[in-house]
C-alpha cells in the first residue's frame, strides 16, 4: 500500500447559523474575487465559520485566487496520506472538503446588511457541497509528471461519502506501476493532448469519467 486514507468526518448539515458580533464588517469587508466553483472563503466568511466555531486550513500560497494577501483558508481535512515515503509514486495533495450556507440568524444578519450593500447578496446563495481532490505525480531525477489528478464536488452528502468509500477501495488496491506505464505510453502517443483529454484519459483508469467535476458555489 502506497496511500492510507484517513477517517473523515465532514458535516452532513453544513449551514452556519450564529451571527459575527460586528455587523459593521458587512458594510466594508471585501466580496470581490469571490470563490465561485471553489471551497475558498473570502475574510468575512471566515468571520462566519469562527463565529460557529468551525475549524479551517490556511495556507500561504503565491497564486492567490481571492485576492488575499495573507493566503487561503477552507475547511479541509487531509484524505490520504502516503506511506511509502522512497516510492517514486507521490502524493501532491489529497484532501476532503465542504463549504457551508447561511441560516438562521446569520442569514437575518446579512439580509439586513443586504439592503443596503446589495452585493452581500450572493453570501446568501451559497449552496452546501463536498468534495474530495486527489493528486500523484511520477518524480524521478530524469522525468517527472502527473499520473492522475482529479477534483470532484457533490450536492448530497450521502453520494460523497459513498463515492469517497469506493475511490478509497480502488486507490488502496490500485497497480500504480500498471498506472505509470499507462501514462507514459498515452504521453508519447498523444504529446500535444490538450490538458482535460490528458487529465480525463487518467481518471478514466480510476472509474471516474471525467477528471474535473465541479459545481458553482451559488
Amino acid at each position: 500500500m502506497l496511500f492510507k486514507p484517513n477517517r473523515i468526518t465532514l458535516p452532513t448539515i453544513p449551514h452556519l447559523v450564529k451571527p459575527i458580533e460586528n455587523e459593521n464588517l458587512l458594510y466594508t469587508c471585501q466580496i470581490t474575487q469571490f470563490d465561485r466553483e471553489g471551497y475558498e472563503l473570502l475574510p468575512i466568511e471566515q468571520e462566519y465559520y469562527k463565529a460557529n466555531g468551525i475549524g479551517m486550513h490556511s495556507e500561504k500560497v503565491f497564486a492567490h485566487e481571492s485576492g488575499n494577501p495573507d493566503g487561503w483558508s477552507a475547511v479541509i481535512q487531509r484524505w490520504f496520506e502516503q506511506v511509502d515515503e522512497k516510492s517514486p509514486y507521490v502524493l501532491d495533495h489529497s484532501f476532503c472538503v465542504v463549504r457551508y450556507s447561511f441560516e438562521g440568524e446569520a442569514k437575518k444578519q446579512i439580509q439586513r446588511a443586504a439592503k443596503k450593500r446589495p452585493e452581500l447578496s450572493k453570501l446568501l446563495h451559497i449552496k452546501p457541497k463536498w468534495g474530495h481532490d486527489f493528486c500523484v505525480d511520477y518524480v524521478q531525477a530524469d522525468r517527472s509528471y502527473e499520473l492522475v489528478h482529479w477534483e470532484w464536488d457533490y450536492r448530497n452528502f450521502e453520494e460523497f461519502d459513498l463515492h469517497r468509500d469506493c475511490l478509497e477501495i480502488i486507490v488502496e488496491k490500485t497497480d500504480w506501476e500498471a498506472i505509470h506505464q499507462a501514462v507514459k505510453t498515452f504521453r508519447i502517443c498523444m504529446p500535444h493532448a490538450e490538458a482535460d483529454v490528458e487529465g480525463n484519459f487518467k481518471t478514466n483508469m480510476f472509474g471516474l469519467h471525467k477528471a474535473f467535476r465541479l459545481f458553482k458555489s451559488f
